[in-house]
Parts: C-alpha cells; structure tokens; sequence
C-alpha cells in the first residue's frame, strides 16, 4: 500500500465539537505522520476554542465555524461541504455530537470516500435517550467507526446492530510522561492557588456535575470521611454542570472543607496534590472511554472507582485499583477509609496503576492504529 493518493499525501480532516481544551488534539497534530498525511481542522463551537492558538502557532490550517444551536446546523453543514470539496479532502474525522452532525453530513455531500467518527460516549442509552436516534445516524453515515474501548464496541455492535467490521477499537493514547513528572514548580503552584498545601487527606475528583459521573455518590462518603479526619480536603474539577442534588451535598459540608475547580488547563500538575483519587459513573456503559482512569493510574494515584468504559479491561481490585460497587456511598465511604489506613496499600496500588498503563495506552500505539485505519481505508475506497 502506498502512503497517499494519486502521488500526494492523504487529506484528513478533524471535525471537532470541543471548546475548552483536549490534550488529545494536540498530541494527534504532534505525533501524526506528516509525511503521509497533511491535517487540518474545523472547530464547531459556540466560543472560541482553546484548540484555536495551538493550531495557529504550529501553522496547522483550521476554520472555526461557529455552533449556535441545532438552526445553525444547516449552514454549518453547507460550509464543511464547500470546504471539503474545496480542498480535496479524503478522510473526516469528526468528533462530540454538533462536529458528527455536521462532518458527517458535510463529508457526504461533498463525496469524501471515507468518513469515521469516534464514538465519545454511551452513556446516551441510559440518560439520553433522544441522542440515540443521532447515534443511529452517524453509524449509518460513517465508513468506519473508531470505539475507545470494547465497552463501546459491545453497545455499537450489540444494541446498536452496526457490522461488526466497521467498528475498529483503538484506545486513546497519551503522553504519559507528562502525567508521570510533571513539573514540581507547576504542582506547586496549584497547591497554593487551590489552597490545598498541608491538608491530609485530599480526595480528589475529576468529573462533570452530571448525574451519570456520580459525584452525588462520592460527597456524602466525604463528609463522613471529613468527620473522621478533620483536615481532610475534597477537590472536585471539572467541576460544571447543572446536576442539582451535588450543591445542595456541597452546601453541607463544613467551610473551606472542599473546592471547585471549572477548569484546570494543567491537569497533569493537579493529580499529584491527590491522596486518593475517586471516580464513580453509576454504571458500566456511563463512560465512552474514562481518560481520567488513565490519567490518575499514570500519576501514580490511589484510586478508587466503579468498573465503567475502559476500567473494565484495565482494573483489577486490589492490583492497580480499589473497586467498589455502582450508586454506593457506603462502599466508598469503606473503601476510603481503608485506603487511608493502609499507607502501603496506597503505595503498591499507585506503582501497579502505573505499570498498568504502560506501554498499551501511550501516544505511539493510538496513532499507528489511526495512520493504519486512514491508509486502509483510503485504499479501499480507490483513487
């Protein structure tokens, strides 16, 4: 097989629906083959995407087409067909739900020959269930369909009824050793800026205030947590959403005994400051994939969570993780206070957490199955 398509480089086109910032584009625009593939975006958000200045400070094309609900949606689709066309694009690569919409139709008018999206999420089964009939859709629009982990395979194949050849599983990777040694200076810095300097334990978070993340679970087990360890601090990113019951939980614990992060655009530097790391969707299928998983065991974190997306294929209670049981404040509430009693247990549950990861979830092996899936799917589809 060659490398490009009638004597040049293949074309491929990331359709994206993200506006704060996702290391994972960033990595892609570093570590794709540029000898064989030439990249560019279109970003689909409201606001302005954080993807916006990396792009433009490595000189890698983008358009930014802006996302004012489902009535902007036509135009929107008109214009990704335009520029598809324009620029003789072979491969769309879309991403998050207004980015599939409007890739995939986009890329259908204008022809492209090969149209994949990755499937972020699947939660929409249990929570959204108006978005399954998009996911029908974009199944029924795309080539090839990208699946993070095999609990996304199982619902695409199994409850979905897509051929089990269109569906390629290929983990996301990352750059592990940025998780590994962050910069002491920038842990440092968070330390002071959180006010979480000198507090034992700390409990961190990294999730959404949505019902499916289960944060609602993880507070009250906190709070009595708090009682029992006086100086114990709760750090909760990610921390937006519109899940009600989680401010009222939060309202109740004692002053300065917790604190909201929106967004830390150094996530890397946070995961150390954490004690214990907690993580609990309230099902198996709530998590598309579960970066943070990855993230918090490449650290070298304790972590205590529910087996959902990828942690079923990763985890092992009592090797690299504490796993306890879905919607269950006591057995995290147990399994904390376990934790926090046996400091070897953390220590080997963090060096195992790292040695898990590596090398299956590194950088290398996401973009040669990407390059790989491009390639052949150029190829199939001819000149």
């Amino acid at each position: 097989m060659t490398s490009d398509r009638a004597g040049r480089k293949i074309r491929v086109l990331h359709v994206v629906a993200m506006q704060v910032r996702w290391l994972c584009f960033e990595w892609l625009c570093e570590e794709l083959d540029r000898e064989r593939f030439e990249l560019s975006f279109l970003l689909v958000t409201a606001g302005e995407p954080a993807l916006a200045a990396f792009l433009g400070e490595r000189g890698i094309p983008f358009r930014h087409l802006r996302y004012r609900g489902m009535r902007s949606l036509p135009a929107i689709i008109a214009a990704v067909a335009r520029h598809c066309r324009r620029h003789r694009i072979d491969v769309v690569h879309t991403h998050f739900f207004p980015g599939c919409m409007a890739g995939l139709i986009g890329a259908l008018l204008a022809g492209v020959p090969v149209r994949v999206y990755t499937r972020h999420s699947v939660a929409n089964h249990g929570f959204f269930p108006r978005r399954v009939a998009y996911d029908r859709l974009f199944n029924a629009l795309a080539t090839a369909i990208v699946a993070p982990d095999r609990m996304v395979q199982t619902v695409l194949v199994e409850w979905e009824k897509v051929a089990p050849a269109k569906v390629r599983v290929i983990h996301h990777g990352f750059d592990l050793e940025r998780f590994r040694r962050p910069p002491a200076a920038a842990v440092q810095a968070l330390a002071a800026k959180y006010g979480i300097a000198g507090a034992w334990p700390v409990v961190g978070v990294v999730a959404r205030y949505v019902e499916h993340k289960g944060v609602h679970y993880i507070v009250p087990a906190f709070a009595e947590v708090r009682r029992r360890y006086p100086g114990a601090k709760l750090v909760l990113a990610n921390a937006r959403g519109d899940y009600s019951p989680i401010a009222a939980q939060l309202a109740a614990l004692p002053p300065g005994s917790y604190v909201e992060i929106p967004f830390e655009d150094e996530i890397a530097a946070l995961y150390p400051l954490f004690d214990v790391f907690v993580h609990t969707p309230v099902d198996p299928w709530a998590e598309g994939f579960g970066q943070v998983y990855v993230e918090a065991l490449a650290a070298g974190v304790p972590s205590l969570v529910t087996p959902s997306g990828v942690a079923g294929e990763l985890l092992e209670h009592g090797r690299n993780a504490w796993v306890v049981g879905f919607r269950s404040s006591p057995e995290i509430l147990a399994g904390l206070l376990h934790l926090l009693a046996e400091p070897e247990l953390r220590a080997a549950l963090g060096s195992a957490g790292q040695a898990s990861v590596a090398p299956a979830f590194a950088l290398a092996p996401m973009m040669r199955s990407l390059e790989a899936l491009y390639g052949s799917l150029c190829e199939a589809a001819g000149p």
